[in-house]
């Protein structure tokens, strides 16, 4: 939705935000093309939020960005509460394991986010979010074959001034933020913000309390995993700081943020098993599970099969899940003349992510062949992932009255530890005795060090006052190694090679000054890589994009359109096989799609928005060995997370101001997606029709709403209260799924939740 930028920073005091005089709407600037510009002059599909539309919406996370972009869909992990999925016009980012990348670039002020866990932070004090649809194959060239979202934070203004957020809502939701800027001394400004965010789960465990002791198994990786209480609660802290410097043409920003995440999973349940009707080779293990949850009612266990919203489940083996990033980074910027800069970024990151174990059966299980009392899981998954990041990037900006012009370097280098034992089929000791995993229930064990370099120019070429001519061109370098020490591939050093060349060219127009069409064709890239020793390609794809900006009547009306067509070859897929994760280019598909964003401001204090998204993503090749043997189901299988269409629509109204400065505040959104799969993984083809619709997410509309006393005068300073809920409707629909080897489970969304939140500043 256009209307949520409509300013660059937080600007809560004014009744008339996003207009320039009460009717008309602002400029946006934005940094798409990595130079400030405004929206509309900017010939790429881009969406931008600013912070205090963020908070009229109530999005307190990266996850609330779901719906309200045009085709984009962020979700959770079926297998950790750290980890996010991300899909953006078809193509989806939500791989965890670190020698393989995504396809939808993440940056922290212009930082690129080499693993998507890292992203799973809580806005704590972010200034704007830009989403970038389409390949970014030069400026953002770094694996952006969907897309790419770049979350800017706050500058210090250098002025003295505190403010002090809190928020209460349903399931115990408690949200506070603290933020003080310090004023500026020497030319130097700093700014300084904590947030804290907590809820409990909406799902009861019924096996809460329950001990696994990993501590031997792991080497100490893993202790005493106690079940939870509820499951879907989250506990985070944030912090953020920031010192701003300026001296004539030199000006350096510094930034740090750390977030301190724990959370449970949503719950997990069985809706169902493949049968004999599937494709061969799709139900490795289905009929054994069968077997084993006909045994429970015998064996005192239980055996729950269900596709509808579950309030309570067993869950023994899964523990809470942490995530702990931070990140340096430092900009140096130095004008050299009126239309020259030099710059350079300079960042650090770290994180580490555990997910302390959990089964997808949401049952009491007992072993029917195991001493009498053992408690069995189908699959417990378990993970330590650690990861560390160092990159720079160099550039020169020019603009003049016939040029414009960016260019520069790029480094990165990132190294992890990962750690991944997923038992399957495993009968547990008593709950006082260690476990004990055999040598086949390690999933990967490995070192991973990945290198890229690449070189950058764009320019644009002023032909005439209307007239634009975009050329760019991106020269990339991966070098990826592998040390293995999973038991079969002990000490196996692996390594692999890619580079690639990506550009884009664009035309733009003028029609009027207010209006301009453009024409785009541009490529994307995404590193190959190396998982246990087997090497799979990168997958490109090149995007052919048309498009308009408008504002009318006065600039009471702003609307933006794109129509995009894409060729996606050799995409890099995942399935499990025997117990293993195996990825493979498996997949060659065309992409058609339509995005439309719309403002109104009719009138003074209301604004009205809507946007459209609509893809037909299908696939030409999908040749697997998922089934033990090459199969092309081209036609037979759907994109997960990829719906057809998404739409967003919101109004909002602010009041005259009282005498006393106050005034009324009033938002009300919804956004509507049509039916998709959630999943990490593309999931064959299911026989029966009943379980089919099963893991289908329906078709939703999620309306949130918000009600606003904002600026009332207190000693000095100012506050706003509100009231605000979510998912007001009530729906409850699948939010994750999976094909566990013919088992197929899932889990649904929260429920509506509502609260109460105040602000006040000085």
């Amino acid at each position: 939705m256009p209307a949520f930028a409509q300013n660059t920073g937080s600007n809560t005091g004014s009744p008339a935000a996003g207009s320039t005089d009460g009717t008309g709407l602002q400029d946006i600037i934005v940094t798409a093309q990595r130079r400030e510009q405004r929206l509309q002059d900017v010939p790429v599909a881009v969406t931008a939020f600013s912070a205090e539309a963020l908070e009229d919406a109530h999005i307190t996370s990266t996850v609330g960005l779901s719906g309200v972009v045009p085709n984009l869909q962020v979700l959770t992990q079926p297998s950790s509460a750290a980890l996010p999925i991300y899909a953006l016009r078809g193509v989806v980012a939500g791989e965890t394991q670190s020698q393989v990348d995504n396809g939808i670039g993440l940056y922290l002020d212009n930082v690129y986010l080499g693993r998507s866990a890292a992203s799973l932070f809580d806005i704590a004090d972010i200034e704007r979010v830009e989403v970038l649809r389409g390949p970014q194959g030069t400026l953002f060239g770094r694996n952006t074959t969907g897309g790419a979202i770049n979350f800017i934070t706050r500058t210090p203004p250098g002025e003295f001034g505190v403010r002090q957020d809190i928020s209460y809502g349903r399931f115990n939701e408690l949200r506070t933020r603290t933020r003080i800027d310090l004023p500026e001394f020497g030319g130097f400004h700093a700014s300084l913000t904590y947030m804290h965010k907590e809820y409990d789960g909406w799902v009861k465990n019924l096996s809460a309390g329950v001990v696994r002791d990993y501590t031997e198994a792991t080497e100490g990786r893993f202790g005493r995993l106690k079940a939870p209480k509820t499951l879907g609660m989250q506990n985070t802290d944030a912090f953020f700081a920031a010192v701003h410097y300026e001296n004539g043409p030199f000006t350096a920003d510094y930034k740090f943020d750390y977030t301190n995440f724990t959370g449970t999973q949503t719950a997990t349940q069985v809706f169902g098993f493949r049968g004999p009707d599937d494709i061969p080779g799709s139900n490795p293990i289905g009929d054994y599970v069968q077997f084993v949850f006909s045994q429970q009612p015998a064996l005192g266990g239980t055996n729950v099969v269900s596709t509808r919203p579950l309030r309570e489940i067993h869950d023994p083996n899964r523990g809470t899940d942490k995530l702990k990033v931070y990140g340096h980074s430092l900009t140096l910027n130095y004008q050299l003349s009126d239309g020259l800069s030099l710059k350079n970024i300079l960042a650090y990151r770290r994180s580490k992510v555990y997910n302390n174990g959990n089964s997808f059966d949401g049952n009491f299980l007992y072993d029917p062949y195991g001493a009498p009392g053992s408690r069995f899981s189908i699959l417990d998954a378990l993970s330590h992932r650690f990861q560390r990041q160092i990159s720079n990037e160099t550039q020169v900006t020019y603009s003049g009255d016939a040029i414009d012009f960016v260019g520069g370097f790029f480094y990165f280098q990132e190294r992890a530890r990962d750690y991944n034992p997923v038992p399957f089929f495993m009968s547990f000791p008593p709950e006082d005795q260690p476990v004990v995993l055999r040598p086949g229930d390690m999933f990967s064990n490995y070192k991973a060090r990945n290198t890229a370099y690449a070189v950058y120019a764009q320019g644009t070429f002023h032909a005439t006052d209307r007239l634009g001519l975009t050329a760019g061109v991106r020269q990339t370098w991966d070098k990826r190694r592998e040390l293995n020490f999973r038991p079969d591939l002990l000490n196996v050093d692996s390594r692999a090679n890619f580079k690639k060349l990506t550009w884009q060219a664009i035309a733009d127009y003028k029609v009027t000054p207010d209006v301009m069409v453009y024409g785009k064709v541009g490529t994307g890239y995404l590193a190959g890589g190396i998982y246990n020793a087997v090497k799979f390609n990168p997958e490109t794809l090149i995007s052919y994009e048309a498009g308009f900006k408008g504002d009318f009547f006065n600039r009471t009306l702003r609307l933006n359109a794109a129509v995009f067509m894409a060729d996606y070859k050799d995409l890099q897929l995942s399935y499990y096989q025997n117990g293993r994760l195996v990825y493979e280019n498996a997949g060659k598909a065309r992409i058609k799609g339509f995005e439309a964003e719309a403002t109104l401001v009719p009138a003074r204090g209301l604004t009205m928005n809507a946007s459209l998204g609509l893809v037909d993503f299908n696939f030409k090749r999908f040749v697997t060995m998922q089934t033990g043997a090459p199969i092309d189901l081209a036609g037979k299988v759907t994109r997960q997370n990829t719906p057809k269409t998404t739409f967003s629509t919101s109004v909002s109204y602010d009041t005259v101001p009282l005498s006393s400065g106050a005034y009324f505040s009033f938002m009300l959104q919804g956004d509507y997606r049509s039916r998709l799969i959630p999943a990490l993984s593309i999931i064959l083809p299911v026989a029966d029709e009943g379980l089919r619709k099963a893991i289908t997410s329906r078709s939703q509309w999620m309306v949130r709403a918000r009600a606003s006393m904002v600026d009332i005068p207190v000693g000095g300073g100012k506050v706003r209260v509100s009231l605000w809920g979510e998912n007001l409707l009530n729906q409850r629909r699948v939010a994750q799924t999976s094909d566990i080897s013919g088992v197929l489970t899932g889990a649904y969304n929260r429920p509506r939740t509502y609260g109460v939140e105040a602000s006040i500043a000085f």
